[in-house]
């Protein structure tokens, strides 16, 4: 199930990555928690800027976590939509490309994200 909640939150224009991992909570047992990375977007004036630092910058277009709650309420059953949502700069992988989402979840508690 985890794999389709993801597929449907990458069908969003300005996400590059997501990890969805069920976190332990102590009310409900385990909260659904997406861990998304905002697609990187050429600053404005980009090539025809002024030349000067940052012409040719990317920039995060993060969208608002209640526009990607409404995204995956049209497209996903209720207890499927991510309760909680975490920005992270990219997915950490092991040397295959996978992401270790027992990794993830452990830096999650943690507090270790960025």
């Amino acid at each position: 199930m985890r794999a389709w909640i993801e597929s449907v939150i990458l069908e969003h224009p300005d996400i590059a990555e997501v990890a969805v991992l069920g976190v332990p909570d102590e009310t409900f047992g385990e909260v659904v928690t997406a861990l998304v990375a905002a697609r990187q977007q050429e600053a404005p004036g980009g090539e025809s800027g002024s030349g000067g630092e940052g012409s040719a910058a990317a920039v995060a277009a993060r969208p608002d976590v209640g526009e990607l709650q409404r995204f995956c309420r049209e497209r996903l059953a209720p207890y499927q939509v991510p309760k909680r949502w975490q920005w992270i700069s990219a997915l950490p992988r092991n040397a295959m490309g996978k992401v270790n989402k027992k990794e993830l979840l452990r830096l999650l508690q943690a507090g270790q994200l960025i």
